[in-house]
């Protein structure tokens, strides 16, 4: 039973981590929240919720253990750390080898090792859906098209392509494509930042005309347990504010954060959205 379960959040400090949190609360017998982002929770008093480093491994499995915990949800966004910053704990140090080689492959393979390193000590890392669907897309959800351009098929293949030759090296997960012109590609600092780029070179154009769109995907071969897309009212009111017309994502694959108010944005901006 689902209301059985004792669960944790660990990853960062963002509207899809708490939304979450708040769910978790509400849905099952036992739900603790650890922070690793480098943004603390304000919401100190609630002793659910704990902020910690990211080489506090030894804290985090003891909270783990006295909340008798088993199951883990990764989510969220964290910024990679600084290893000169790293402090040892007695636990972190018998991984620290694998995870610096793991860092300089990338972040999947440093989730990869995370995941393995929870694993060993007893702990099932699940995926939010999993545990529910009401952060995905539902099945009966078609596309939605109000004004389609012409170049959006198109432009939809070329990021495609262009996303999984990228993943090959554990980079990007969007990209903005109008006219088959590449306008942003995501780097380390997230999708609604490269969206915010986009803002800012149409000002100085300036460019009038809303086209263009958004692919989002998971990374080629990456764990589908962490680590995919996320999309929410945010994103679509960026998408306006970019001119830019349409939104590529995949269904079963992309996590979002407040779908009913996501899908009205949708409506109220008139965003073509696209299932891939």
């Amino acid at each position: 039973m689902l209301k059985n379960k004792n669960i944790c959040i660990l990853g960062g400090n963002d509207e899809l981590t708490n939304s979450f949190y708040i769910y978790c609360k509400k849905t099952f017998k036992k739900t603790i929240y650890i922070n690793f982002s480098n943004k603390k929770h304000a919401n100190t008093l609630n002793k659910d919720i704990y902020n910690l480093h990211l080489y506090e491994l030894k804290k985090c499995l003891d909270i783990l253990k006295k909340n008798n915990i088993n199951e883990l949800v990764f989510i969220g966004k964290i910024l990679r750390p600084d290893l000169t910053k790293f402090k040892l704990d007695g636990i972190i140090d018998q991984y620290l080898d694998k995870l610096i080689n793991s860092y300089k492959k990338g972040d999947g393979e440093v989730l990869k090792v995370v995941i393995s390193i929870f694993n060993e000590k007893g702990f099932k890392v699940v995926p939010i859906t999993h545990l529910t669907n009401n952060f995905s897309f539902r099945k009966s959800d078609k596309n939605i098209i109000f004004n389609m351009n012409d170049s959006d098929q198109t432009d939809i293949e070329k990021a495609f392509k262009i996303l999984n030759v990228l993943s090959k090296y554990d980079n990007a997960q969007s990209i903005i494509i109008d006219s088959g012109h590449i306008l942003a590609i995501e780097a380390a600092e997230g999708t609604d930042e490269m969206i915010d780029k986009v803002i800012t070179y149409k000002k100085k154009l300036p460019i009038n005309e809303s086209k263009g769109i958004l692919v989002k995907l998971p990374k080629k071969n990456q764990s589908l347990k962490v680590d995919l897309p996320v999309i929410g009212p945010k994103t679509i009111k960026l998408l306006k504010k970019a001119k830019i017309k349409s939104l590529a994502v995949t269904k079963s694959r992309t996590l979002v954060n407040n779908l009913d108010k996501t899908l009205k944005e949708i409506e109220k901006n008139k965003i073509n959205l696209y299932f891939i």
